[in-house]
């Protein structure tokens, strides 16, 4: 089999043509909630990345995503987004 058709295979079988799929996520603080957002849109399009790391909050989203079983990720990753306390901008447009 070809390259080209083993990569049309693995699409039409749901992964991307990639033999590994990351997901690298950086540090940030309120970047944390996009990257929830993002690996929800991943999920929902039937993407489970086979590496997950990151820096700062994008280290405990991974290993939240890491740490999960892929049905539990997004509710695990929304569990913890709320837990959080609200950024300075968030807690000044509050108090205006």
């Amino acid at each position: 089999m070809s390259q080209v058709e083993q990569n049309n295979k693995l699409c039409v079988e749901g992964r991307p043509p990639f033999e590994c799929t990351a997901l690298l996520l950086q540090g940030g603080g309120a970047l944390g909630a996009y990257q929830a957002g993002v690996y929800e849109a991943l999920a929902e399009a039937g993407i489970h990345p086979d590496w997950v790391a990151g820096i700062s909050i994008g280290a405990i989203n991974s290993a939240l995503i890491a740490g999960n079983p892929p049905e539990r990720r997004v509710e695990k990753l929304r569990e913890f987004g709320s837990a959080l306390p609200p950024t300075s901008s968030e807690e000044e447009r509050r108090i205006s």
